[in-house]
């Protein structure tokens, strides 16, 4: 069997110390406000002299016809979320598919096949499932981990998941695959040198938009107070859709109650809708298709008649980035509203 994990220059992780709180309540509390800060450092190891790095990839993608992007629960939300950008930027057929699924059908696994795996590291059960499925495919494998060091064709967010949120490393496991993306986009030249350049400035800026959304953290609670998880279901469209598998697990785990995404198409009836948009464009299909109750989207869009609640935006491909932070923000606050009422 090949090694998965054989390493050539190690890309160091600047890891955040998780055993102690530093200041913080709680281990959820520390995960959520100290994402800005691993954001950063992500971005300060991918982002040199104007370009995105992945030199501790070693793939010829101009000769990729197919990618799986597999991971479970969370994970399989951010497979679901990068597919889609896959397809837009990269020109890849792309699949999103749980693990689960993955090991037990029978994807085309040639040598110009890409399977991106996401899990929590590389000493996980996903992992290891999806590592035994590939056992002598000749299929490129590029791991996407929470925690752990870099190396060859493996990235890590540098994030060790200990708080009572499932898999706060959504946020940045689509920020690494989306900056994947593009650097495979620029790779195979389907992406403008316009598009590169206004992506390396939105990913420059995407840690101080992040603290800008965990400062306005009280006026989000006030918000959130508003929400009633009570037959609450959360919708969306594209990438807006996959982001809502997130917010739905985050939000039952944090409420008790449960709480299930449902396509936009599939509303009628529902009475309790909290909606997430993030361009212009998938809001005008929103709004065409279903009247939400509650959105979250960025500040160029308005809504009438519905409670909204805006952020400061960035690039369509990494609004989901900061709305992400809001959904987080609010599922913290259930979560402490139900540990008072406990």
């Amino acid at each position: 069997m090949k090694n998965f994990f054989a390493r050539n220059k190690k890309n160091t992780v600047i890891p955040i110390e998780y055993d102690e709180l530093s200041g913080f309540s709680n281990f959820t509390e520390k995960e959520l406000f100290t994402q800005s800060t691993l954001a950063k450092n992500f971005i300060d190891r991918h982002i040199k002299l104007g370009k995105i790095r992945f030199d501790n990839i070693k793939i010829s993608f101009d000769k990729i016809k197919r990618a799986y992007i597999i991971g479970n629960g969370c994970d399989y939300a951010c497979a679901l979320a990068a597919a889609y950008n896959a397809e837009v930027l990269c020109d890849i057929p792309s699949f999103a598919e749980s693990i689960f699924e993955f090991t037990h059908s029978n994807p085309v696994l040639d040598k110009s096949t890409l399977v991106i795996i996401i899990s929590s590291d590389k000493e996980s059960e996903d992992c290891k499932n999806a590592v035994s499925r590939l056992k002598n495919s000749p299929a490129k494998i590029i791991f996407v981990f929470s925690s752990g060091e870099e190396g060859q064709n493996v990235i890590s967010v540098g994030m060790t998941e200990k708080g009572e949120l499932p898999c706060p490393s959504f946020l940045l496991k689509y920020l690494a695959l989306s900056m994947l993306m593009v650097y495979i986009g620029d790779k195979n030249k389907v992406i403008t040198e316009l598009y590169k350049t206004i992506s390396l400035n939105a990913f420059s800026s995407i840690s101080k938009r992040l603290d800008e959304v965990f400062t306005a953290r009280d006026i989000i609670f006030q918000a959130a107070k508003r929400i009633d998880a009570n037959g609450l279901v959360v919708s969306g469209i594209n990438v807006d859709f996959a982001q809502s598998i997130y917010s739905a697990l985050i939000m039952s785990k944090a409420t008790g109650e449960r709480i299930h995404p449902v396509a936009v198409n599939m509303l009628s009836g529902y009475k309790n809708v909290l909606a997430i948009t993030s361009c212009i464009e998938l809001n005008k299909a929103l709004i065409k298709e279903a009247a939400p109750d509650i959105a979250i989207l960025p500040a160029n869009i308005e809504m009438q008649d519905i409670t909204t609640i805006s952020y400061g935006e960035t690039i369509p491909l990494l609004n989901p980035i900061i709305s992400t932070a809001v959904i987080e923000l609010i599922a913290y606050y259930k979560l402490r509203e139900s540990e008072a009422d406990s």
